[in-house]
């Protein structure tokens, strides 16, 4: 009681500071809007490792999903680091079960070492955020690696019963079993080490690849030996594997490792997991062990962005030069070796499959602090931060390589910054008080990142020959074609990433104006080796005409607000381009030969032959998308995976004999088209989604669909020709808040399900109308249940509303549970029935 009467005088403090914090939030907590210093919410690691737990999933999914007075409210994990907590609550959370049964997700990790304070002022600036979100809902709410119960207990827990539903769960992980007893736990699951059969499974795959069983044989032996000496423990594991990998294929080489491998008393709580650790940070050679410790500068669960951490290791000098290997390609190959070892976890990918965000798993962060030694400065980070002037005296910090100033209120640089001749990186993105930069900014020669989006200087960039990545704004400012063509961006030839963006202003932009920032982005050509390409808020009518001819290892080509361009660019001959987002235009009136086509008319070949992702959005005035599939010769969008549609209200139709090209296309997300009639002959698509497309009456001829979601769609009537889809496994339709056309049920009731099948049938009509899908009562008319009869067709049906009122229906056990009020009941409860021939209520 005495602890939490502290802490509840500390809230009371800080909601008195609560209006400062907001204004001058940056510097109070030390936090960019947007990032995460210890906890996080609604960010799940990507896990993919998961061997021996597919029973333990499937129980703590039935516990969670259970109505409370048989579950509990509270369900912990519990185990030592390293040991698969996260990884299992991840699975968990991902369970198709779990998605459909709670309408809000919320996950918060708080760090053993988090700062007190600073964790208080965080949470209560989310409880009115979390509180609108959670109010009326069923709430899956799980606290990670929690050492006390102190930040349930103290802070969420009030907010948390108040407003969310009474079926509402909480599930938490911990290495300390007392934590599990004071937030009243009804069950805790121990958390076991791999057997050694599966931990010798996991240690080949991540030493070996998987390997061949038989030719590793030889290695069985030893492999098991080091799985018991880890006790099984996945992290150390994996350390283990990710040492093997640099040996050699032999039974000396591995027994040497195992005869590293040191313990400690097995009283320790890390027994199993720094031993293994430790030997991996042995096993670095010394430009690894440099990167490795580095990261322990950033807290503990801290979510790095993998271009900013190999950033920061060139500017520390980590990184050497190695003949016509660049500097980022290094860095690249050093991050890519510390992932393989075990020692970063990858949290998101990009499509290509690289680690885009990283982080340290608590164990490892732990031993990283241990080693750390900070040393001379090279690297500062001041974003956010509400200064407006830097001193002379900031030209001495001359082993600065990373210089960070975005979203500050400078005006200006000091002349003496032209002494930091080894600074690398400078970020200025977002500087609105920036009128100028230094005189002697070409002459920095190891600038190689630079982003200058408020400078109106452009000329400046000229002899800034290293850069790999750049971004211009305002080029609107640009007087004229002469100037831009000063910057010599075409010169840059280790340019990889560029952004090149107007300021429009609120006014219709004149014909001059339009003429003229045409030619200015006709002199910003970028060189060969540029791969991501991104032009924002450019008010011409045309592209330049480099992006049809000189973009040969572009990847990602991203056209945003180019709000009156009339029409697309010639993209289909660039051979590496894999994804394309257009995004913001009220000219384009039809898509056709032009955007397939590269210069000069037809092709023959590939046409986009590695384009994966093309998405198309608000582009307002769209009324065609021509199909000339038969004008080309070839092979047409052979790796295309995903097409996004979304609120582009005037299209008519999508060309499906164009996409029927695509072999490859599994998804398809239709948004706010609202002129569209209908979708199919889609042979491969295999998830469809449809949102706010008043217009859609029919599906047909969908032979692989799996899962197909339509909201809104108040015309669709028509599914006789979707086919025996023995594929089908999940189908959503309707809102929480509006009724379900009665149309949408028509067509629902011409859709075949196997009787071998999964199907889950998922439906959100409003609270009203729910009771239009319940089983009928003796007393009903038929008229009150008309819907009851479709549901009982589905093998497994969810249905909520808003508000928190559901049900779920399970077919082969006849099973009916539903929170409800009944007509002849006058209080809310969870019923579970047998249905029968008549319904059978138990409470």
């Amino acid at each position: 009681m005495r602890r939490r009467s502290r802490i509840l005088k500390r809230i009371r403090a800080i909601h008195a500071d609560l209006k400062l914090i907001r204004t001058d939030q940056s510097q109070h907590l030390s936090l960019a809007p947007g990032k995460s210093k210890g906890d996080a919410f609604l960010v799940l690691p990507d896990e993919k490792e998961i061997i021996g737990i597919d029973g333990v999933i499937d129980g703590l999914v039935r516990l969670l999903t259970a109505p409370p007075n048989v579950s509990g409210r509270v369900t912990a994990i519990l185990g030592t680091g390293g040991i698969g907590k996260t990884t299992l609550v991840q699975k968990v959370l991902d369970d198709e079960r779990i998605r459909y049964h709670f309408d809000v997700r919320i996950w918060v990790r708080v760090s053993r070492h988090f700062d007190e304070n600073d964790l208080l002022r965080r949470i209560i600036r989310y409880v009115e955020i979390l509180e609108e979100i959670m109010v009326g809902k069923r709430v899956l709410l799980v606290l990670e690696d929690l050492w006390s119960d102190e930040v349930w207990d103290g802070l969420l827990k009030v907010h948390f019963n108040r407003v969310s539903c009474y079926d509402s769960k909480v599930l938490i992980t911990s290495t300390v079993e007392d934590v599990a007893r004071q937030m009243g736990a009804s069950h805790c699951h121990q958390m076991k080490g791999l057997s050694i059969d599966d931990g010798w499974s996991l240690l080949r795959k991540v030493a070996l690849g998987g390997g061949d069983a038989e030719e590793l044989e030889h290695l069985k032996d030893v492999g098991m030996k080091m799985v018991q000496k880890c006790s099984g423990n996945p992290l150390a594991v994996k350390a283990m594997g990710g040492i093997l990998c640099t040996k050699e294929r032999s039974k000396i080489a591995w027994e040497n490792v195992l005869s590293s491998l040191k313990f400690s008393s097995l009283s320790d709580p890390l027994y199993g997991v720094m031993p293994a650790l430790l030997l991996g940070y042995r096993d670095l050679p010394s430009h690894l062990k440099a990167c490795f410790l580095y990261c322990s500068l950033f807290p503990d669960g801290y979510l790095i962005s993998r271009t900013s951490l190999t950033q920061m290791w060139i500017a520390e000098g980590f990184i050497k030069e190695d003949g016509e290997v660049s500097m980022e390609d290094m860095a690249d190959a050093y991050l890519e070796e510390l992932l393989m070892r075990s020692l970063l976890q990858v949290v998101d990918s990009h499509l290509e499959g690289h680690a885009k965000l990283c982080k340290m798993h608590d164990c490892v962060h732990d031993l990283a602090v241990i080693f750390d030694k900070l040393r001379h400065l090279r690297v500062l980070n001041l974003s956010h931060m509400k200064i407006r002037h830097l001193p002379e005296s900031f030209g001495e910090v001359m082993q600065l390589r990373y210089l960070d100033l975005s979203y500050t209120l400078v005006g200006e640089l000091p002349e003496s910054m032209c002494n930091l001749q080894n600074l690398q990186t400078l970020a200025l993105g977002h500087c609105v008080n920036l009128s100028k930069l230094p005189g002697k900014l070409p002459w920095m020669l190891s600038l190689r990142h630079i982003d200058v989006d408020e400078s109106k200087n452009i000329e400046e960039l000229k002899y800034l020959s290293q850069l790999r990545c750049l971004g211009i704004e305002n080029l609107d400012k640009v007087p004229n074609r002469a100037e831009a063509k000063e910057a010599m961006i075409r010169d840059k030839i280790y340019l990889k990433s560029l952004s090149l963006g107007c300021n429009p202003g609120s006014q219709e932009p004149e014909e001059e104006e339009m003429n003229r920032v045409e030619e200015v982005f006709e002199e910003l050509c970028p060189p060969p080796s540029l791969q991501s390409l991104l032009i924002y808020d450019f008010f011409g009518r045309k592209l330049p005409s480099w992006m049809s001819s000189s973009l040969w290892n572009m990847k990602h080509l991203k056209l945003h607000g180019l709000i009156n361009l009339q029409r697309l660019p010639s993209l289909g001959g660039l051979p590496q381009l894999r994804e394309i987002d257009i995004d913001n235009n009220c000219a384009i009136l039809s898509v056709g030969s032009e955007f397939l086509f590269c210069v000069g008319g037809r092709i023959g070949g590939v046409t986009f032959p590695k384009l994966e992702v093309l998405s198309f959005r608000r582009m307002y005035v769209w009324k065609e998308w021509n199909d000339e599939s038969q004008l080309l010769s070839g092979i047409i969008l052979p790796c295309l995976r995903v097409l996004k549609i979304q609120y582009c209200p005037e299209l008519r139709s999508i060309p499906v004999g164009l996409l029927r090209h695509a072999t490859n296309l599994t998804e398809l997300l239709l948004k706010g088209a609202r002129t569209v009639d209908g979708v199919g002959d889609l042979l491969h698509v295999r998830k469809l989604s449809i949102y706010y497309c008043m217009k859609v009456e029919r599906l047909w001829n969908l032979p692989r669909l799996e899962i197909l979601s339509f909201v809104e769609c108040d015309a669709l009537k028509d599914m006789t020709n979707l086919g025996t889809v023995s594929s089908l496994r999940y189908i959503l339709f309707g809102h929480q808040r509006w009724s379900i056309p009665p149309l949408n049920m028509e067509a629902l009731k011409n859709v075949v399900v196997m009787d071998e099948t999964r199907l889950v049938l998922s439906v959100c009509p409003n609270e009203t109308e729910l009771r239009k899908y319940l089983p009928k009562d003796d007393d009903d008319d038929d008229d009150d249940a008309p819907y009851w009869p479709l549901i009982q067709r589905f093998p497994y049906v969810h249905a909520r509303a808003h508000g928190g009122r559901y049900f779920n229906y399970t077919r082969s056990t006849s099973e009916f549970v539903t929170n409800i009020i009944s007509n002849s009941s006058s209080s809310p409860s969870t019923t579970i029935a047998k249905i029968t021939t008549t319904m059978v209520v138990t409470a």
